[in-house]
């Protein structure tokens, strides 16, 4: 059984660790979801995309009305989410999964 997630891990290069940052971020995080597109730009990374458990059809994760096209921003300093929907200008893609990403 394929499960939303929401959960936040950093691979220490230094000392070949995981480390579970889950509780440590703040702000406006985005929904549980699979399939989403991810890129580091700097010291952010961007998040577009993927299925969500929200929406009306939460028993069928392959439902259209699940998959999303918003852009959430985490910044690695602050470990803060923001999600930049009303800064955004323009037609936004339609919504998607399982793609790539490119900044």
């Amino acid at each position: 059984l394929e499960r939303f997630l929401d959960d936040l891990h950093l691979f220490d290069l230094k000392t070949s660790r995981w480390i579970d940052l889950s509780s440590s971020v703040t702000g406006n995080m985005p929904s549980p979801r699979r399939g989403h597109g991810l890129q580091a730009m700097g010291s952010f990374l961007i998040v577009f995309g993927g299925y969500s458990a929200r929406g009306s059809n939460e028993q069928d994760a392959t439902a259209p009305s699940n998959r999303e096209n918003d852009v959430t921003v985490l910044d690695l300093e602050t470990l803060n989410w923001k999600n930049l929907a009303t800064q955004i200008t323009g037609e936004a893609p339609t919504r998607r999964d399982a793609h790539g990403l490119a900044v």
